[in-house]
């Protein structure tokens, strides 16, 4: 199935290059990376929103008293670009309706109250690897957009929609993102040493979908044990490598992947795929393995809880729509005078108003801060240190873009190319003013749609 890489092209491993910018960062890892995955026992409700994806948010298909299974699909992709969503657990529909939102104020989203049971909606066929290996590129899109599986590293994109091929196009090199550059976050890490097999069949898929000559299997040199563990599988794949990266952030971000694995610079307005490269990250092929062998919907996943706040921080399997509140009760919180819940890493997370907000996909992170940890900076006047400038990975000028959003100079915005932002936070974390130049840009993205 795959073409045997030709002699040398391993050495240019060793020159890899490093993309713009960036910043080194305490990983702030020790406190879960080396704890097993367990579950999180089964919520007594669940609030599952509707829109927990790039594109237009799913339509509901039941209505208030229904009775619903584990995996039954409840909201149907409205759109192209759109993703199904399944019920997390059985029970009923108590109500579908305006409740909290990890990332915005609030949704539409399907309440959810358990029958306190765990049957599944019924008996699951386990596909063989001969089996699986039989089946076409289109069958495996097919089975990935009914199961509602999405880019896990924070994209949240369709990931059908994303395989989706046009006009004879192929992919030249699959990158397999295991580098997790954010603090604290070790889901990805603790996938890579339990279910490294499984992410290999499932990187296999992708591959056969796309035409993809050759994958890189990429991961930061601090993940000594998960890039053992993928040597010795990988050993006799032809086509596979594996990578080790240097840390730094945002190593993790794709643009910044490719520049670091293949000295491509992808330009403004444009995808990888425009140059034959496709980037997908470690729970997102766990979930496309899941779905094609066991006929799995995206209902569950894993996320890292951890923070000076949390007192039996964990990698937790939790279901989809479970309130943080449940997830913040099974860890325990250290009590203290000032508290910050964030849902996603440090850097590029969004701390939470309220505790009824649920988990969604693309999830990967609870942090909780306390006392000192909880910091309320001034917004000072620039110095024109140039700081924010010289890490920012996507070359552009933070402060300039922030102080055109103050000054509601929106149309001037895409003169600085604020669309090529991130978000990944390096320049807020240098700046010497504390000027919060992420929220400023975000604003100015939403002011410039608006």
């Amino acid at each position: 199935m795959f073409k045997k890489l030709k002699k040398g092209k391993m050495n240019f491993f060793k020159n890899q290059k490093k993309f713009f910018g960036g910043i080194k960062i305490p990983d702030r890892k020790k406190a879960t990376e080396d704890l097993a995955i367990i579950s999180l026992p089964l919520p007594q409700k669940v609030i599952i929103p509707v829109i927990q994806h790039v594109g237009e948010p799913a339509s509901p298909i039941v209505k208030k008293g229904d009775k619903v299974k584990t995996g039954q699909l409840i909201a149907r992709a409205s759109s192209s670009v759109s993703s199904n969503i399944h019920s997390s657990i059985n029970g009923t529909v108590r109500e579908i309706g305006k409740f909290p939102h990890p990332k915005l104020k609030e949704s539409q989203a399907i309440l959810i109250e358990s029958d306190n049971t765990t049957l599944s909606p019924g008996p699951i066929q386990l596909l063989t690897e001969s089996e699986a290996e039989s089946l076409n590129a289109d069958e495996i899109l097919k089975k990935i957009e009914e199961a509602g599986i999405v880019g896990l590293g924070g994209a949240v994109f369709p990931t059908h929609v994303k395989l989706r091929l046009r006009n004879g196009r192929k992919i030249k090199t699959y990158i397999i993102n295991g580098a997790e550059c954010e603090p604290f976050i070790t889901c990805d890490y603790r996938l890579m040493i339990e279910k490294a097999k499984e992410i290999i069949l499932g990187l296999k898929l992708v591959m056969r979908v796309t035409g993809a000559e050759r994958a890189l299997v990429a991961i930061e040199k601090n993940k000594k044990q998960a890039i053992e563990i993928f040597k010795k599988l990988l050993k006799n794949e032809d086509g596979i490598d594996i990578v080790s990266l240097n840390t730094e952030y945002p190593q993790g971000a794709e643009k910044q992947l490719i520049k670091t694995l293949l000295n491509k610079e992808v330009p403004c307005g444009k995808l990888p795929r425009d140059l034959g490269i496709m980037v997908s990250n470690i729970a997102t092929l766990f979930a496309i393995y899941e779905a094609i062998y066991k006929a799995k919907p995206f209902y569950e996943e894993v996320i890292t809880v951890s923070g000076g706040g949390i007192m039996r921080p964990a990698n937790l399997r939790v279901r989809i729509g479970v309130p943080l509140r449940k997830i913040l009760e099974f860890c325990g919180v250290r009590s203290a005078s000032k508290i910050k819940v964030v849902v996603g890493g440090p850097m590029m997370g969004c701390a939470q108003r309220t505790l009824e907000a649920p988990i969604i996909k693309g999830s990967s992170c609870v942090l909780v801060f306390i006392n000192e940890e909880v910091k309320v900076f001034e917004d000072n006047a620039c110095i024109r240190c140039a700081k924010c400038v010289d890490v920012c990975p996507m070359r552009l000028v933070p402060m300039k873009i922030a102080q055109l959003v103050k000054r509601e100079k929106i149309s001037e915005l895409d003169k600085f190319n604020i669309e090529e932002c991130i978000e990944c936070g390096s320049c807020a974390y240098v700046c010497p003013a504390s000027i919060p130049l992420v929220e400023l840009i975000k604003l100015g993205k939403i002011k410039k749609r608006s």
